[in-house]
């Protein structure tokens, strides 16, 4: 008999209420667990994310400090956290970046969904410097990414 497909996600949206990510990520991890994935999340300690999905059951929670400052130590900690995961999936550019990090160390296919143009951030008035250092961050680090999932046709 073969092994359930286990799938971990990664969401640092520490808000007290649901965006519109936080809401369809819940129906994804609901729809893949109910087709019989193991799923686990890696979200914002105290979140109302984390909340929910202790809520809905069926999902192992992994609390975590998205502290881009201690990256390093955040990627020890998601390694040890999620090995044995088949796909792990950031879900926005810091989480991206970390599945690139902890994926390939853990030997599981990464996957990252975009939401957003390229140039939004700069667009929405981020500075030349953080612009160019996002850039660089992403285009350094694709090649760790299995598939891109695009949340619409115009992104």
């Amino acid at each position: 008999m073969t092994e359930p497909l286990s799938i971990a996600y990664l969401n640092n949206f520490g808000g007290p209420t649901l965006g519109g990510g936080e809401v369809q990520l819940l129906a994804l991890m609901r729809g893949v667990r109910d087709a019989g994935a193991q799923v686990t999340l890696a979200c914002a300690a105290g979140s109302a994310l984390e909340s929910a999905t202790r809520e809905m059951g069926g999902v192992r929670v992994v609390p975590t400090d998205f502290d881009a400052a201690r990256v390093t130590t955040l990627t020890r900690k998601l390694r040890a956290e999620l090995n044995g995961v088949d796909l792990l999936q950031g879900t926005g550019f810091l989480t991206n970046l970390i599945a690139r990090r902890v994926g390939p160390g853990i030997g599981a296919r990464v996957i990252n969904a975009v939401h957003v143009l390229p140039d939004a951030a700069r667009l929405d008035g981020e500075s030349a410097a953080r612009s160019l250092l996002r850039t660089t961050l992403d285009r350094t680090s694709r090649s760790k990414v299995d598939r891109f999932v695009a949340v619409s046709s115009e992104v």
